[in-house]
């Protein structure tokens, strides 16, 4: 009898569960589908009655603003819905709302609400001021509201033509610092062998790895750079404010003395003519009215938020086409397939003959030797086969592997701001052999070269070593080669200016690293200009999927990263800075060990 069950009965019974989980679970996948195709009705349905405004927009942003390309998915909504619009701001979509809504006869205001806006980096956060002015510039007044200012809402708030700081609230500006945790001790400490090899005397992402503190060289370096940035920071915010820097960022001693005297911080900001009044927000909604009118059905002012204000996407089609093309972030070996996309975008374009020439958008500190040469490669292959022009547009940083790529340009347009250069290469290699022996872990074999015994966990030979420096050496050389060929220098110039140092903008331009101080604007400008065409759409190429099942996993990963940035606030070990216009990525790039990096 037990073998009968064994026989028939047990196999029916398996067989008959994992049919009723298939049922169970294709029933929960079709319940999914159907919230979520009412969560798109739902929100349609909303927008329709959305349409209907007149009175100011606002713009409540809320998260990080990221250099990335206009969202052309038809599900943003559920990915908004999902993890909140936070995350997923394109500067892009931002300008072109604003740029639209300036020709708006029913907008008549923009309202700056800038509390939840996280972070942007300097490079966009100046875009983003300009579009700004353009809309001021029409005659439609701007106004910005805050709890408190932090350095990058208050640097937005400054476009306004009248900035309102809520009772209680404050400016803070600070200033710029950066701040590294160097590792060497604990190496030591560890008896974790670091192989450092590194051509480029400034080349300071492998200085973790062997000191205990920033170099002077680096330091002095570091302090040129964020000096310069601070500089066009205040300058900008002056002439908008149309208050001296001193006023606008008075010493550390005097604000002490006066505080002493009144420590109250808003009165402070309206003294020195950082806000124009200080209310409440009733008040504040009160001042809304009268100027944009008062709306019965939300009883308040007449206003739509930037997120329900719709784009026009209804304009003629030109055939003639500027294509858009990113690179964001640390180029990782780990992440080829997404960089294998990047390629395939430039393939694209070079194929197509609708496209007369190519912006890449870089905001980049570099990384893999391999992926910058893949990509550097698949543009060259656009001037082989054609004669489309490429325009590089950099973003907050272009260094190092970055520009690497960019050597492959026709022209290249950096903000004043833009980190670049560091034309240097470096790589990184741990071993724990150390380790191992002291807590009695030890390994033996054979092998028949020194190549095929090469581990983490033994020491490397001296042959090898020799070895990984010939290749850093040659790999520097390619480098300044590239970089000499592009902007039409000698070797001797390009090493002068290279050995891993870091530029922002102006300098670049100063040393022909860049060709013009501009924007994404000049980029377009200059991309049809070299095109010899007048008539044209950009043809944007992003990485972002309109696949549901793309997008849900995005959203899921975006979950959990929320949860690992909550918890684990400092994840980021390598970079400690005190600045929102400086990638953090840039220092990140040392954990990218075992690899040749630029």
């Amino acid at each position: 009898m037990y073998l009968l069950k064994l026989m028939f009965l047990y196999p029916i019974k398996i067989i008959w569960g994992t049919l009723n989980f298939i049922r169970n679970f294709v029933f929960n996948i079709f319940i999914l589908f159907l919230i979520i195709c009412g969560i798109i009705t739902y929100c349609n349905v909303n927008n329709l009655f959305l349409d209907r405004y007149k009175g100011a927009l606002v713009i409540n942003l809320k998260g990080d603003i990221i250099d990335k390309p206009i969202k052309i998915s038809n599900y943003n909504n559920i990915k908004n819905i999902i993890v909140g619009n936070d995350k997923i701001n394109s500067l892009y979509d931002i300008t072109n709302i604003i740029r639209q809504a300036k020709q708006d006869n029913d907008i008549s205001g923009l309202i700056l609400d800038l509390n939840n806006l996280v972070n942007i980096d300097l490079s966009s956060l100046r875009y983003l001021g300009k579009i700004l002015k353009e809309f001021s510039n029409t005659g439609k007044p701007i106004y910005a509201i805050g709890n408190s200012y932090n350095q990058i809402q208050y640097y937005l708030a400054s476009f306004a033509n009248k900035i309102y700081l809520i009772n209680g609230g404050f400016v803070n500006i600070h200033g710029i610092s950066i701040n590294n945790y160097y590792y060497k001790s604990l190496l030591n400490k560890i008896k974790v062998n670091s192989y450092i090899f590194r051509v480029g005397k400034y080349k300071s992402a492998v200085e973790p790895f062997f000191r205990n503190r920033m170099s002077d060289d680096t330091k002095s370096i570091n302090k040129n750079l964020i000096d310069s940035i601070w500089k066009i920071y205040l300058k900008d915010i002056s002439n908008n404010r149309n208050v001296s820097e001193v006023q606008l960022y008075p010493s550390i001693n005097s604000t002490i003395l006066e505080l002493e005297k009144d420590n109250d911080l808003s009165k402070f900001a309206l003294r020195h003519k950082l806000v124009d009044n200080i209310l409440s927000y009733d008040e504040f909604e009160k001042l809304m009215i009268n100027i944009f009118g008062y709306n019965k059905k939300s009883k308040t002012y007449n206003y739509i938020s930037i997120y329900d204000y719709h784009i026009n996407n209804k304009v003629k089609k030109i055939d003639n086409k500027i294509a858009v093309i990113f690179i964001n972030n640390v180029l990782i070996n780990d992440k080829i397939s997404s960089y294998n996309n990047i390629i395939k975008h430039i393939d694209c374009a070079r194929l197509d003959n609708n496209i007369k020439s190519i912006i890449l958008r870089i905001n980049s500190p570099g990384g893999s030797v391999y992926i910058s040469e893949l990509i550097r490669s698949a543009l060259e292959r656009v001037h082989l086969t054609t004669s489309k022009p490429i325009i590089v547009s950099m973003g907050n940083v272009d260094a190092s592997g970055g520009y690497w790529i960019s050597t492959a340009a026709d022209y290249i347009i950096a903000d004043s701001n833009t980190i670049t250069g560091s034309i240097g290469v470096f790589s990184v290699i741990n071993t724990i052999e150390n380790l191992l022996d002291y807590i009695g872990i030890h390994k033996d074999g054979v092998s028949n070269s020194l190549l095929a015994d090469m581990s983490l966990s033994k020491k490397l030979p001296l042959e090898i070593i020799k070895l990984i420096r010939i290749n850093t050496q040659f790999i520097y050389n390619k480098f300044v080669s590239l970089v000499a060929k592009s902007r039409h220098k000698s070797l001797n110039e390009i090493n002068y200016i290279s050995q891993g140092h870091v530029w922002c903008g102006y300098d670049a331009m100063k040393y022909g690293l860049v060709d013009q101080i501009g924007d994404f604007d000049d980029a377009i400008n200059k991309a049809a200009s070299l095109a010899k065409i007048k008539d044209f759409q950009l043809k944007w190429f992003t990485n972002s999927s309109n696949n549901l099942i793309d997008i849900l996993s995005d959203s899921i990963h975006n979950i959990f990263t929320r949860i690992i940035v909550k918890y684990l606030p400092n994840y980021s070990i390598i970079n400690d800075t005190n600045i929102n216009s400086i990638d953090k990525n840039y220092y990140a790039l040392c954990l990218q060990y075992n690899y040749s990096m630029v």
